[in-house]
């Protein structure tokens, strides 16, 4: 055998090879995972280290008071008090809402604060800072828990020995969104998963245990430890009380016998193991969604008519052309990177426009262009929205906004004008972006935890329609261009978003879960009238008002298609409180509903008692080390 010796030009070859692909391997460092020049803080209390950074003290402050409130809630529903203080940490460099929690090497959790989108399976809360974290603390006291035997391992090996943190994701995240749940709001009671299992067990796909894990690429994927989840464990302890959710922690968290889920089952409800309570809960929710289909086939079910599907995943925010000919949506799967794409309507060509997902499409005027927002790395540590423009004719798309944390364009009428959302702390404001002079405008002021989604601009370009979330509702309102409310079209509980006018202005269409099934729902102007225009089992979304049908992204079960229906649709029985008022011709807006900025020395005012903060605690350089 012939040796690479020192020196020859064998080993010089190897040599150059070896550098090469040590430099193309390489990458550059960030050095961090959050821009090292923050100025961090740390405010105190009895059980929680809350660290911030200069610029979010509002949120930190109103975290002293949620967390302690929340701590004492769960804390004696759990039965268990976590190791030392808390340390939470409040993030708002991304727009991305989300939490996260470990308890290595210490109980720690991260909440990223921005609030979600209208169209997010998290939208349904009351108020989202406290909902966040209040998911993220129980899994603290679930994953931190630990007695019997197990107790004393622990002592020995540290925190490594969490029990719980074996179980699978529908307990781990189910039982977080069953107890988010019981606020009243939260993804246990959205009509978002309640819409998911009612398609799976018609269409007959109902997950098996092991797909609840929430594991699988196709769809629900991650949603289905969530949804299934949550579902599941809100069923159990409906059906055998709230407090089993607790005793299966307890019994799991005290055994060193992991990875037994159905021991630990029968033990906890009536002898009866994992397997048997999921095919219950699926006999129950087959005579449940049973009844509702008959109940919705009696007023007629909308024929949709099929526009396009992806067999290996899902669409999102369908989008109509001005000449009506094509529509532009998003298309996710999972052998496919995202895509923006466009269909023609007339030929079915169906084309890519560029790689990556668009967050509302809006085409400009003349049809040339098209205005989308996406998440993009701003100064390496922030990820945010941005609104950019992509050219029809050269593909090519070029950045409108930049660190504006700016989502859901709308052109104006004249195309000279965007208008777009923009994040802050908990809270959003409607911007005016001119294209011409390149600067924007703030439309809206900045109010606590008033949330927009989805404008758009009226044909006459004098008002815009939007989904605003503000005291805990989801409504649509229309705003002038002073950031006065001139017209509130709902008033409710229910979950209204995507709004859109029709051609003539006369009539606004939007989605409403008020019925319990999302559909497309239209309100007329000069009458007052709102009206439910189509009706089916599963649920539409992201309505676009053609010359004589209306498109919609509709859900399958396996993700979402685009179907369409006639203009006029089924109109429904009008609501009745609506169906008064119309008499008048005109409905007011509301009292007191002109927006007004709010004083920053009286921030806090408009708080209940109970989440006023106590601006007197002293806040604390972040030290790393001390904690």
């Amino acid at each position: 055998m012939k040796f690479i010796t020192k020196g020859s030009a064998a080993h010089k070859w190897v040599r150059l090879f070896f550098i090469l692909f040590i430099f193309f391997q390489a990458t550059p460092s960030q050095g961090a995972l959050t821009d090292p020049k923050l100025k961090w803080y740390t405010l105190s209390t009895e059980h929680f280290n809350i660290h911030y950074y200069a610029g979010i003290e509002e949120a930190a402050y109103r975290m002293t008071v949620i967390a302690e409130k929340v701590y004492g809630e769960l804390s004696p529903h759990f039965k268990w008090k976590p190791w030392g203080r808390i340390e939470l940490v409040l993030s708002d460099t991304t727009d991305i809402s989300n939490g996260l929690t470990t308890t290595l090497p210490y109980n720690y959790i991260l909440l990223l604060i921005a609030p979600p989108q209208a169209d997010s399976t998290l939208s349904y809360y009351d108020n989202w800072l406290e909902d966040l974290f209040r998911h993220e603390l129980v899994h603290t006291m679930h994953l931190d828990m630990i007695g019997g035997i197990a107790k004393p391992l622990r002592y020995v090996l540290g925190r490594i020995v969490t029990p719980n943190a074996l179980t699978p994701g529908w307990v781990r995240e189910g039982i977080s969104v069953q107890q988010e749940s019981l606020t009243g709001k939260g993804r246990s009671n959205s009509s978002f998963s309640e819409m998911m299992l009612r398609t799976d067990i018609l269409n007959d796909q109902f997950l098996t245990i092991d797909q609840m894990s929430g594991s699988m690429f196709k769809w629900p994927s991650y949603n289905a430890a969530y949804i299934y989840g949550g579902m599941f464990w809100t069923y159990l302890a409906d059906t055998y009380g709230q407090d089993k959710v607790v005793e299966f922690s307890k019994r799991y968290s005290n055994s060193l016998w992991v990875f037994s889920l159905n021991n630990k089952a029968r033990k906890t409800f009536e002898n009866k193991n994992f397997l048997k309570l999921k095919s219950e809960w699926k006999d129950h929710l087959t005579e449940k969604y049973t009844k509702q289909k008959s109940d919705i086939e009696t007023k007629g079910l909308t024929p949709l008519t099929e526009i396009y599907r992806n067999k290996n995943g899902s669409i999102a925010n369908p989008t109509l052309s001005p000449d009506g000919n094509s529509l532009v949506y998003s298309r996710s799967d999972y052998f496919n990177p995202t895509e923006i794409r466009m269909i023609n309507l007339q030929t079915k060509e169906d084309s890519k426009l560029l790689k990556g997902a668009g967050n509302q499409y809006s085409f400009s005027p003349d049809g040339k262009k098209i205005a989308y927002s996406t998440i993009s790395r701003y100064k390496r540590y922030y990820r945010y929205f941005d609104v950019f423009e992509l050219n029809l004719e050269t593909k090519k798309s070029k950045r409108i906004t930049k660190g504006q944390r700016a989502f859901h364009p709308d052109y104006a009428p004249d195309g000279k004008t965007l208008v777009y959302v923009a994040n802050k702390l908990t809270s959003t404001q409607l911007f005016l972006y001119d294209l011409e002079a390149k600067n924007s405008r703030a439309i809206t002021p900045f109010e606590r935890a008033v949330q927009y989604s989805n404008p758009r601009f009226s044909p006459d370009g004098k008002h815009i329609a939007v989904s605003r979330w503000k005291n805990g509702q989801r409504d649509i309102v229309i705003i002038d261009m002073q950031g006065q409310v001139a017209r509130q079209i709902t008033d409710d509980a229910a979950i209204d978003m995507t709004p859109v006018y029709s051609q003539d202005g006369a009539n606004l269409y939007f989605t409403s879960d008020v019925t319990g099934v999302t559909n497309v729902w239209r309100y007329n102007f000069n009458s007052g009238v709102k009206e439910q225009v189509s009706n089916v089992i599963t649920g539409l979304f992201a309505p676009q008002i053609g010359s004589d049908r209306i498109y919609v992204q509709n859900y399958t079960g396996k993700g979402f298609d685009i179907r369409s229906f006639p203009y006029q649709g089924l109109a429904l029985t009008p609501s009745g409180a609506e169906a008064d008022q119309a008499t008048t011709g005109e409905i007011e807006a509301k009292e007191g509903e002109k927006i007004a900025a709010i004083d920053s020395a009286a921030i806090y005012q408009d708080l209940p008692p109970d989440e006023i903060p106590d601006v007197t605690l002293e806040p604390k350089k972040y030290n790393a080390i001390k904690r």
